[in-house]
């Protein structure tokens, strides 16, 4: 604990010290001591890395002020609502005192990771609320670790949640805290003390990375599929996450120099990574067929991950299971699969299957359209052509038309 710096949303640093201490309950405050940076910082807070005279002279003061709150918590004189209260005086800001009911609104992004932060929010407030508890600083330490606990028992109905599931719902809480609480509270969820533990029921799993035999299966096996061949091959060779990989700009590609620039989506990490062989073939590749000003080197899976994030995953898992599945596995499937109809004579089928399913008006339309198109002989790509919907927008309502119809129509493997 000491005085510190601190970097506001836009990377730059705050112009106030900050410090942190305990309290009297025995929570960690982070404060902003309402003391001005001066003269030039260096690049540490090293001592041997000491700034000019003014910049020590601030650095002393906040010093002072950290040190006389320090001293009242350990008389026992402060505890968290005070310390509220003293940020409050000190620097004049009024605490926000945003309701538990407003929570989910914090997360208003369509993308697929915004629902699920919003889901998982709308959880909880719905939890809290129950609870009585109204605004954001009336979440004690206590609150946040009963909430957690009680997801293991959802509902009461005995279901046991997986420690990774909540711990992902630990995470997207303290993320919204951190937005919804006054600057220098401290967020429950990000408590040292309130941890995530393990159950007897929960899954461990043990990950292996794959042989030099099994990479060549896999990219083998993702030959039939175009889009789901290049997001492997590129997460093979830089090791980036689905969304980086989805979302990975011409601007940050630099085939001359063999190198790739970008910063991750989650912890904001600048990278520079060099562009292997197989990843250059399936660049080479795409900058020849890439449109006029388009942004992505893979736009069909950016749109993916925004209006269908699940979608990739089925596909990759799906060449994963084509790739490394037993033989004896492999040929009851195959013997499970009906044999493929022509769509034009169970087309009376499909559609009524797809309009007997529950969805979106909308979708369903888009999906009978397709259907009827596909039917009249026409292929994904003159679909694509003529309705102007993504290629891979088409190939998924059609897959889950044949899906849902039990009627294997599609070309390719089944």
């Amino acid at each position: 604990m000491g005085v510190a710096f601190r970097l506001g949303r836009t990377g730059k640093t705050r112009p106030f010290w900050y410090g942190e201490y305990k309290t009297k309950d025995g929570q960690r405050v982070s404060v902003n001591l309402g003391v001005k940076i001066a003269g030039d910082p260096p690049k540490s807070l090293k001592v041997s890395d000491g700034g000019n005279h003014a910049f020590e002279r601030s650095r002393a003061e906040a010093a002072a002020k950290l040190k006389a709150l320090q001293e009242e918590a350990v008389k026992g004189r402060i505890t968290k609502t005070d310390a509220l209260r003293n940020y409050r005086e000190r620097t004049g800001a009024t605490l926000k005192e945003t309701p538990i009911a407003a929570l989910p609104d914090i997360w208003k992004d369509g993308t697929g990771e915004g629902r699920r932060k919003r889901r998982a929010v709308a959880s909880f407030a719905a939890w809290a609320c129950g609870k009585g508890v109204k605004t954001v600083l009336e979440v004690s330490t206590d609150i946040a670790k009963e909430y957690l606990e009680c997801l293991y028992t959802r509902d009461g109905a005995g279901a046991v949640l997986a420690a990774t599931t909540v711990r992902r719902s630990k995470i997207f809480l303290g993320m919204t805290f951190d937005r919804a609480l006054p600057e220098g509270a401290p967020n429950p969820f990000r408590a040292k003390h309130v941890t995530i533990t393990r159950h007897k029921d929960d899954k461990e799993y043990h990950r292996e990375p794959l042989t030099e035999d099994e990479v060549g299966r896999l990219v083998g096996a993702a030959q039939s599929d175009e889009l789901a061949h290049d997001l492997i091959v590129c997460a093979l060779s830089t090791g980036l996450r689905k969304g980086d990989v989805c979302r990975l700009r011409w601007d940050g590609v630099n085939l001359r120099a063999n190198a790739l620039r970008l910063t991750t989506s989650k912890t904001k990490t600048d990278l520079y990574l060099p562009i292997l062989p197989a990843f250059k073939a399936v660049l080479e590749r795409r900058m020849a067929e890439r449109q006029s000003k388009a942004a992505y080197v893979f736009p069909e899976a950016e749109r993916m991950l925004r209006d269908n994030p699940d979608g990739i995953t089925y596909r990759v898992k799906k060449i994963f299971a084509v790739a490394f599945a037993q033989p004896e596995e492999a040929l009851a499937a195959v013997e499970a699969t009906p044999p493929r109809e022509d769509l034009a004579d169970a087309l009376e089928a499909v559609l009524g299957a797809v309009n007997a399913a529950t969805m979106q008006e909308g979708k369903r339309d888009t999906m009978v359209d397709f259907v009827r198109r596909y039917a009249a002989g026409q292929s994904v790509r003159d679909i694509e052509k003529e309705t102007g919907k993504p290629r891979s927008t088409v190939s998924n309502l059609l897959n889950e038309a044949q899906r849902l119809s039990g009627t294997r129509f599609l070309n390719g493997n089944p």
